[in-house]
């Protein structure tokens, strides 16, 4: 019966070391989960560097480096919004641009930016085409922080005859108007 117990014993004892073994394997794999990609990646790039670096590479690879990282913050410094000169909220007429103008999911997809703040007011879409008005609606302006837009504009293709066509936008609010165009083809 001694004989029995002791392989019982070890059986449990396995049992345990391989409960242990698998409890610090999983532990292992979500750390390095959630903390070591980034170190692991760095580290083999720098692995490879120091390989290289009898050829004069190592110099190079990290000059590379440099250079993904660059346009990164150029793209972070090109998204913020510059105004040079005057506040737009001070000039006589609304002014801004459109956007965004395409056709999506069957749709005729507009998009305004107004420059200057409006607390109320709207925009009145025209699509003309050869001096006609072949399309008008309407839209709220809504207002942000510094700026505002019209609520936007979504037309059916289905309404509309292909060939190019002018997107003017009327806006108006706070007293002031403005106009802004583009050519699009439909």
């Amino acid at each position: 019966m001694s004989a029995r117990r002791n392989k019982t014993n070890w059986f449990k004892i396995i049992f345990i070391a391989a409960l242990i073994i698998a409890a610090g394997v999983i532990c292992f794999l979500v750390w390095k989960a959630y903390f070591g990609d980034d170190s692991a990646s760095d580290k083999k790039s720098d692995d490879s560097a120091v390989i290289d670096d009898t050829s004069g590479k190592k110099e190079e690879k990290k000059e590379e480096k440099k250079e993904d990282t660059e346009p990164e913050k150029k793209d972070e410094k090109e998204k913020i919004p510059q105004y040079d000169g005057d506040d737009p909220n001070e000039k006589n007429e609304l002014t801004g641009a459109i956007t965004y103008a395409g056709i999506l999911n069957q749709n005729l997809v507009i998009r305004v930016n107004i420059d200057q703040y409006v607390a109320s007011g709207k925009c009145t879409l025209a699509l003309r085409r050869e001096g006609m008005t072949i399309y008008s609606t309407e839209a709220s302006i809504v207002d942000s922080a510094s700026t505002s837009t019209c609520e936007g504009f979504d037309i059916s293709v289905k309404a509309l005859e292909p060939g190019p066509t002018n997107i003017i936008i009327y806006i108006n609010g706070d007293g002031k108007t403005g106009e802004l165009t583009k050519e699009i083809e439909l």
